[in-house]
């Protein structure tokens, strides 16, 4: 069952989250609907991991914040046989320590040696101002509900497509050929995805998650403001987000049932109201 049954100060409190806008450059979203449909999806039992850090150099060049997690290994054989051998990537949900509702996220998953997985996660739980729309969580929000050393549960519900990064820019899909050096090193999907530049500090860019005060609208008017300066690498990897994110959208979106195919999951429509209830039930607060 995880952790649901906290104490009453975890499901009390409550963390402030600004809604925001994605960026132009990096337009990393999801619709509220699938995102609560992969937040309520029941396609595996939750595994309990440990917060180990946040964030890579090489996914933030490329624009996101992530969450570092190390699945516990007493999970049993359950976990095992979640976690594939190989490093990939799937769509997940993630529930902090003593809250009620998960988040749904895209996650790398990395096994560096027979007795350790490590996941990398972007989480999509940030909305737009009418609410219909998640980008991912900033880093002081994802530090807030998943501290490090923390206990958070997690489902790994659906396998994507995975490529890895070559340097004359073809990508190959279903391969990887990171080393375990490569994958402790650097961390989540750039580590899986292979060898590449070493990621480059970045600043000053619009990004997914930016609060829509502090985003400075005439960049529209100048394109070389706002297209971010990234390596090659973290070029790759945006776009791979961006599709990981489009086949959450699939995935999880208004179902369309074929003949002879079951619904594997109740999809619903989300008011206003249905989208704030849900995100307080994770631990989010909206405002603005």
């Amino acid at each position: 069952m995880g952790n649901v049954f906290g104490s009453a100060d975890d499901l009390a409190t409550k963390h402030a989250c600004e809604v925001a806008r994605a960026s132009h450059t990096f337009p990393l979203r999801i619709s509220s609907e699938s995102a609560h449909a992969a937040a309520a999806a029941a396609l595996g039992p939750a595994t309990p991991a440990l917060v180990m850090g946040h964030g890579t150099k090489m996914t933030q060049e490329a624009g996101a914040r992530s969450v570092r997690l190390q699945l516990k290994p007493s999970l049993g054989s359950a976990g095992s046989q979640q976690a594939p051998m190989q490093p990939s990537c799937a769509t997940v949900s993630i529930r902090s320590q003593g809250k009620l509702a998960f988040l749904p996220g895209i996650a790398a998953i990395l096994r560096p040696d027979s007795g350790t997985t490590l996941l990398e996660v972007i989480v999509l739980a940030r909305p737009n101002e009418l609410l219909q729309e998640l980008m991912h969580l900033d880093e002081d929000l994802l530090k807030a509900l998943y501290p490090e050393g923390s206990t958070v549960d997690v489902r790994i519900l659906r396998q994507m497509p995975f490529a890895h990064f070559e340097e004359s820019g073809v990508a190959e899909t279903d391969q990887a050929v990171s080393s375990s050096s490569e994958t402790r090193e650097e961390g989540g999907v750039a580590a899986a995805a292979g060898s590449g530049d070493a990621a480059a500090e970045s600043g000053g860019q619009l990004r997914e998650g930016t609060p829509m005060e502090e985003q400075d609208d005439s960049a529209e008017a100048v394109p070389s403001e706002a297209a971010p300066t990234r390596s090659a690498k973290a070029e790759w990897l945006s776009e791979l987000l961006l599709q990981q994110a489009s086949a959450l959208e699939s995935q999880f979106g208004a179902p369309r049932q074929e003949p002879g195919t079951e619904v594997s999951y109740e999809g619903c429509e989300l008011d206003a109201e249905g989208v704030q209830t849900w995100l307080s039930d994770a631990g989010l607060r909206i405002v603005g």
